[in-house]
């Protein structure tokens, strides 16, 4: 029921009686305005809580994040959340970069092959190294897109190739060394990393990765 929802979101919040009848209050506007249950509303933010979100009006505002990506119909509620906590969590992330993330996620369900259901699980840690790598998300996005598409994969197989792809460059290796030679030797630059090649392209990862590619076949390196 929904008291005791409530009564469980109390448990972990660890708030006074005000600011949980603040809670309260937040939980049953968005209801309304949004058009989904109370019940199901209030889990949703004690998921949101118990996922490392503990300061209640920044909890309300992913869960209402939350709520309209439930509302478009690209996803339910429970996975909406839990995507953008997990996020959050993970990168540091503020309800600003929040809400961006959330934008370019619905577009990618929007005009991609994939299911949200599906992408939330693994896109927390392709978000902290495409961070890492420099690289835009919306990027990321396209290439998980492209690969459920031509090679008829999961979103979240996808996700996972692309991340493993992205962190191939950025871990130091012989062959990566010996790749990053070749390219300084060819366009007389001086990349030390593979992040110096990304940031050259301006955070775009398909040239960068297709210079390492023909490096590591013109001296076959594999």
């Amino acid at each position: 029921s929904f008291e005791q929802a409530l009564s469980q979101v109390s448990s972990i919040a660890f708030v006074n009686k005000t600011t949980m009848a603040q809670l309260r209050e937040g939980v049953e506007n968005l209801s309304k305005t949004m058009g989904i249950d109370a019940t199901e509303a209030t889990k949703g933010l004690y998921r949101v809580i118990s996922g490392g979100i503990r300061e209640p009006a920044k909890a309300m505002e992913v869960l209402g994040l939350g709520a309209k990506l439930a509302k478009t119909g690209v996803t339910d509620l429970e996975s909406a959340v839990k995507a953008l906590t997990n996020i959050m969590v993970a990168n540091n992330s503020t309800v600003k970069e929040a809400k961006v993330i959330a934008d370019q996620l619905f577009a990618s369900v929007v005009f991609g092959d994939l299911k949200f259901q599906e992408l939330a699980p693994s896109i927390a840690k392709t978000i902290q190294v495409t961070k890492n790598l420099g690289v835009g998300l919306p990027e990321v996005l396209g290439m998980i897109s492209s690969l459920t598409k031509t090679a008829g994969v999961t979103a979240q197989k996808a996700s996972t190739q692309v991340t493993r792809a992205m962190l191939s460059i950025m871990t130091p290796s012989p062959t990566l060394a010996k790749a990053l030679a070749a390219v300084n030797k060819q366009l007389g630059t001086q990349f030390k990393t593979g992040k110096d090649l990304v940031a050259h392209f301006g955070g775009k990862l398909q040239p960068a990765f297709q210079l390492v590619r023909d490096a590591v076949e013109a001296q076959d390196l594999s």
